[in-house]
């Protein structure tokens, strides 16, 4: 694996391993926003809990294949269109939908994978150490940030959303 990710140039990227079971197929990190499904309830939300979020996504995809995943996968998005009518979140409705009927595929990716910074995320559906001091200088109305401890998040994206 260090060869690999020298040859692709990503020298110093640590790999981890899971142990993944036979059955499991879709690995994926938890839904940390639960917009969706307080907001939408199973009417909008076809997923288990607060669903998963596919913003980082392990697939094995020999397993997938063997299973039938391309006529799964269009079977589950035209029943969704048909009975939902909106997909508020695209593939992600279609893939939460497929885990919440074919749960043993599941492998939940630590949350650390796939750390979300939208709005109405929560921090405690993902406890990871975010801490940082404030140091604020009244005088110049400045707000310094220091970072205290090493952070434990693996990857990151931040969700901006534009309001009118």
């Amino acid at each position: 694996m260090n060869r690999l990710m020298s040859d692709w140039g990503l020298d110093g990227i640590s790999v981890q391993f899971y142990p993944i079971k036979n059955y499991e197929c879709i690995g994926i990190a938890a839904e940390q926003n639960p917009t969706f499904y307080s907001n939408m309830g199973k009417r909008f939300w076809p997923a288990l809990g607060y669903g998963y979020n596919a913003g980082i996504l392990l697939i094995h995809l020999t397993k997938l294949r063997a299973r039938g995943w391309d006529e799964i996968w269009m079977k589950t998005a035209f029943n969704l269109m048909r009975e939902k009518r909106i997909l508020p979140t695209g593939e992600q409705d279609v893939i939460n939908a497929v885990l919440n009927r074919n749960k043993h595929w599941l492998y939940e990716i630590p949350c650390k994978w796939n750390i979300q910074l939208s709005a109405f995320s929560m921090r405690e559906r993902c406890p990871v150490v975010w801490e940082f001091l404030l140091n604020r200088d009244d005088d110049n109305n400045n707000n310094n940030y220091r970072r205290k401890k090493k952070h434990y998040v693996t990857i990151l994206y931040y969700n901006i959303q534009m309001l009118n």
